[in-house]
């Protein structure tokens, strides 16, 4: 896989963020993906209005590891729960195709994405479940 580092605020705090590309084998990334995270980068701000989305899922989906945590089933710092670490960029033509990956303290083994197709955020879910989402399962 193609990486690259690119240091980007997200929820109101910078991170440097590994870029990962799907390809295949013995093929590099295609112009279409190079698109997709320009798009997504360039409408920066609906990754940072998913906040409220993100939080609604980790309540839903977590709330006996909210109370371990925290004592509660509300989040007021996300980063006590979740820090993005990576976008991975679908080779896809027919879609621009983004993934935010997080670690999740509440899901350590399967953590936490936010995939985004045409700059709009589709859902919120673990890694391993957010194909589901997505259509690519």
């Amino acid at each position: 896989m193609t990486n690259e580092i690119k240091r980007l605020n997200i929820w109101g705090r910078d991170f440097e963020l590994e870029i990962l590309y799907e390809e295949y084998e013995g093929e590099g990334r295609i112009h279409a993906q190079d698109v997709a995270l320009n798009s997504l980068l360039g409408n920066w701000n609906v990754v940072n209005s998913s906040l409220d989305e993100v939080k609604r899922f980790c309540v839903e989906w977590y709330p006996r590891e909210l109370e371990a945590i925290s004592g509660g089933c509300s989040i007021d710092n996300i980063f006590r729960y979740v820090i993005p670490e990576s976008l991975f960029v679908f080779r896809r033509e027919d879609v621009r195709a983004v993934e935010l990956r997080c670690r999740s303290r509440l899901d350590p083994e399967h953590g936490l994405a936010m995939y985004f197709e045409n700059e709009n955020l589709v859902g919120v879910g673990t890694e391993s479940t957010i194909f589901l989402v997505s259509g690519l399962g």
